[in-house]
């Protein structure tokens, strides 16, 4: 089912100006970077011990984190737990009345990905995340 925790989110409007903030702040580099075009976004990944901050920035106003930034600015977006079959775990979860905002579909470090709905988890945005 649901593992450890995988990363912290923060959406930002300005990627390069997170990155410059957060690599002098943690004394880390970025340890990984992508963009996804279908979720009309961009990431950095920066690696602070077992944990990952993602940096995401909309490349889109069509993006559902362009659409957050609007209206909340930039700041905490949600957390990710690991999983080894992320649609059992989503089913699973399904069964006990979790309602889930976005399917099992591609995400950054070719994971498959899916996101429970904030009003579930007392206003915190869950992403599972599974290894391909």
């Amino acid at each position: 089912m649901i593992g450890e925790l995988d990363h912290i989110a923060i959406a930002v409007k300005d990627l390069e100006k997170a990155i410059e903030t957060y690599t002098r702040l943690l004394g880390v580099n970025v340890d990984h970077r992508e963009e996804l075009p279908e979720r009309k976004l961009e990431v950095a990944f920066l690696k602070i011990g077992d944990v990952m901050l993602e940096l995401i920035c909309p490349t889109s106003e069509e993006s559902v984190v362009h659409k957050f930034l609007e209206s909340k600015g930039d700041g905490f977006h949600h957390l990710c737990f690991k999983t080894d079959d992320v649609e059992r775990t989503v089913n699973e979860l399904k069964s006990q009345s979790f309602r889930v905002a976005q399917p099992p579909a591609k995400g950054a470090h070719d994971r498959i990905v899916a996101f429970l709905h904030p009003k579930e988890c007392h206003g915190v945005l869950i992403e599972l995340a599974q290894e391909i």
